[in-house]
């Protein structure tokens, strides 16, 4: 009997204790675990087992909320998973970068009209925020000034 003791060689194993293994070794590198999942036909019908096994190690909680949502005939499509989490992951980004580009743009009229010694209403009014920001932003100004 062979003890295999790096989990790169799992092609010693004949059941799902492969994909497990190579789940779990791929885990931390997204493009090499796309690459895993979608070149092997054993993760659009993983069973459930060891659906949870690797959902538990890699402590995913996307896929730990996706569990019920891939069931397909008491298996587990992680392929589909990866693919969902990863639209996800993508839309938040974008969600994450106008939202900073938003806050930015909100900041830089607030400093503007600051330094045009604009009246703070007028200056809600325009960069759409409240007194509270435009008293920080004045705050944080002075602070840089001195």
């Amino acid at each position: 009997m062979q003890v295999v003791k790096d989990t790169d060689l799992t092609e010693v194993f004949h059941t799902d204790v492969k994909q497990v293994f190579d789940f779990i070794r791929c885990s931390e590198d997204k493009k090499k675990l796309v690459e895993l999942v979608e070149n092997d036909v054993y993760y659009t019908q993983m069973d459930e087992e060891a659906f949870d096994v690797v959902t538990k190690y890699t402590n995913s909680k996307e896929l730990i909320k996706a569990k019920e949502y891939l069931l397909e005939g008491g298996k587990r499509n992680v392929c589909k998973a990866i693919r969902d989490l990863m639209d996800v992951s993508r839309e938040e980004g974008i969600e994450k970068g106008k939202e900073q580009a938003m806050a930015e743009k909100m900041r830089t009229t607030v400093i503007n009209m600051l330094k045009g010694n604009e009246p703070v209403d007028k200056i809600c009014l325009y960069a759409e925020c409240d007194e509270e920001y435009v008293i920080k932003v004045r705050q944080e100004l002075a602070t840089l000034q001195n």
